[in-house]
């Protein structure tokens, strides 16, 4: 099994995804918030944030509003522009990356909208 750019987050018992062999792969994904860390042994990891640290660093995404079940990274979240290379979309459609470097989890974070301040 290969999981690529997934959001595996505040599952009750684990991720829903716990290999039992070293077959399986885990890339640009972020695993967070859920009552059990999830994994036993990986083949290959690589670009994460994993709350247990196994397939990656232990560093909170900054989830938008988790308690709602919005789970697109942040302002200021360790997920945005942080992998080389990537899919081409993302869950809901949109072009990645935008910027240099694709963002981790399901969804790539649009930048924020700038307005122009105009003085008189």
């Amino acid at each position: 099994m290969t999981i690529r750019h997934a959001t595996l987050a505040h599952n009750t018992g684990g991720a829903g995804f716990s290999p039992g062999t070293p077959t399986a792969s885990v890339y640009n994904s972020i695993i967070w918030g859920n009552t059990v860390a999830a994994f036993g042994a990986l083949a290959d990891a690589a670009c994460n944030i994993d709350q247990g640290g196994t397939a990656g660093p232990a560093n909170n995404p900054r989830f938008l509003a988790p308690a709602d079940g919005v789970f697109w990274p942040g302002l200021g979240s360790p997920a945005i522009n942080a992998c080389t290379t990537g899919l081409a979309n993302d869950l809901v459609g949109t072009a990645r990356p935008i910027g240099t470097y694709y963002d981790l989890g399901a969804y790539e974070v649009l930048p924020p909208l700038t307005l122009p301040i105009i003085l008189r």
